[in-house]
């Protein structure tokens, strides 16, 4: 089957009629807009047995005739949308798939079976208005801009669509990328992770948002240290990324934590490369991922202050002077943060963050600005520079913990920073070393992590307490500070011979 590349982009009702008169298509846009009205008719089993296959059927009726349309598994990035599809044109007016035509396809051999094809039948449907243009470029590429409005419906539920996909008829990927960025320049665009079979198939088992982890990244032998830097920041953008509907719809705030984890391992891939990657080449994506720990991080640091902290605590001492108001206030607090995010992952400079760090990925743009010599050691095998990656992320660790027990809470705080980097760092590369090295490697971090992570929450307790401004002559406040003084101490206690049996522990 042919393979399909578009890049989806989700736009605002108010927006749709701004296209028309934006430079870029009006600048290469070849011919007038054409608007088509397009219906289409999903069909699967009642237990879904193509989606399981990772398979979409559709019947779609264009100018007045049905076209048959299989799409094949695929892969998804910052948008980007590339998998396989096969269609062609059925015969008649009536809206039913043509087995004889898929049955002429080896890959296609699901439809071999009867048993799913007695059971195939519309589980959803589209109604999409669609105006499209065709986009000439001056470096040859060629472009169809579809401005799609319309919805999603089942018999029960509907969604609307509102969106511009950006399919790539000839050229590179990396152009869909540009146009969306001189698209965003003027509209306020979101990149789309889901095809509309995606958001028809939710209309049927209406998941409720849960958070989301990142996924495990396996590193092939033969690629590079760039193929390698490459695919670590495509899956710390995805982790952000697919923790957004938590965010915005769901009052579970593992979904801010997850957004944040997957933050923090975009930015400790920015930092392990940047042998290669220098502050010249990478700007201006500092600033852009400060932005993003602006509004992420006091909203985790909120909720765990209230839910780790105040909420336990109290529960057995209520009665104490002052409880209810420092926890009410607390809440309120991290309400307030809470919607300062939710707020902010709708706005548009959220959304042009999350474009620029895609096209940034997309278009190798490191490329523009780095020395040949960096780019030649780029170019070497990952697995020939991973060992020494992680060995001077060891010997960083070794550094900042000589003296452990006599150390500041703010040099406590950087060793915590060295082992959470490395153990990323472990989670990015560990592919390529044996698995039970890795996890006993791992776990010797995490417990480091772990330990140092506590004393950090009582550090960040302590500063978001004298944000509420309750003194320490109120009785609940004191007795927040005691129980720290006694938490802190039993962690302190605790890290030595933790940090005696991570020296020990030889990197893999």
């Amino acid at each position: 089957m042919p393979t399909e590349t578009e890049l989806k982009l989700s736009i605002h009702s108010g927006d749709e009629s701004r296209f028309s008169k934006l430079g870029i298509f009006k600048d290469y846009a070849r011919g007038r807009a054409k608007r088509r009205h397009l219906v289409g008719i999903y069909f699967d089993t009642p237990d879904l047995e193509l989606r399981r296959r990772r398979m979409v059927l559709r019947v779609r009726k264009e100018g007045g005739h049905w076209i048959q349309a299989v799409k094949g598994s695929g892969t998804q990035q910052g948008g980007l949308h590339q998998r396989e599809e096969y269609e062609h044109p059925l015969e008649g007016k009536i809206p039913r798939p043509d087995y004889n035509q898929l049955l002429k396809h080896d890959h296609l051999d699901v439809f071999n079976d009867n048993s799913i094809r007695e059971r195939l039948a519309p589980r959803f449907h589209t109604d999409i208005w669609r105006t499209t243009w065709d986009l000439h470029l001056p470096n040859g590429s060629v472009i169809e801009a579809a401005l799609d409005r319309g919805e999603i419906k089942t018999e029960s539920h509907s969604v609307p669509v509102q969106e511009l996909e950006l399919e790539l008829k000839r050229g590179m990927p990396e152009t869909l990328y540009e146009i969306a960025q001189q698209v965003a320049d003027s509209v306020d665009v979101r990149l789309e992770n889901t095809s509309k079979a995606e958001r028809g198939y939710d209309l049927i088992s209406r998941p409720k948002p849960e958070p989301v982890r990142s996924s495990d990244i396996r590193i092939l032998k033969s690629m590079t240290v760039e193929d390698t830097y490459a695919l670590i920041l495509w899956n710390s953008l995805e982790h952000m990324r697919a923790n957004e509907d938590t965010v915005l719809m769901s009052s579970d705030m593992e979904g801010v934590h997850q957004m944040r984890v997957g933050l923090r391992r975009f930015r400790t891939c920015q930092r392990l490369f940047r042998t290669w990657i220098s502050d010249c080449v990478s700007a201006p994506l500092p600033a852009e991922l400060r932005t993003l720990s602006r509004y992420i991080g006091p909203a985790r640091d909120w909720d765990v202050f209230v839910n780790s902290h105040l909420v336990p605590l109290f529960e057995d001492h209520e009665t104490l002077v002052g409880a209810r108001d420092l926890l009410e206030c607390a809440i309120s607090r991290r309400d307030a943060v809470s919607s300062e995010l939710r707020s902010f992952v709708r706005s548009r400079e959220y959304n042009r963050i999350l474009l620029d760090l895609a096209s940034w990925v997309a278009c190798k743009k490191w490329r523009e600005a780095m020395e040949p010599a960096l780019f030649e050691g780029f170019q070497l095998q990952a697995k020939k520079v991973a060992r020494n990656i992680l060995s001077r992320g060891h010997k960083r660790i070794l550094k900042r913990g000589r003296g452990i027990a006599t150390l500041s809470e703010t040099d406590l705080h950087r060793l915590r920073i060295e082992i959470k980097r490395q153990r990323y760092t472990v989670e990015f590369l560990n592919s390529l070393f044996p698995g039970k090295q890795v996890r006993a490697y791992r776990k010797q971090l995490r417990m480091l992590q772990d330990q140092l992570g506590a004393l950090n929450d009582i550090v960040t307790a302590k500063r978001l307490l004298d944000e509420i401004g309750m003194g320490a002559d109120i009785p609940a406040v004191a007795y927040l500070l005691g129980w720290f003084s006694c938490l802190r101490a039993e962690k302190l206690g605790s890290i030595g011979p933790c940090w005696k049996t991570f020296k020990r522990k030889a990197i893999y």
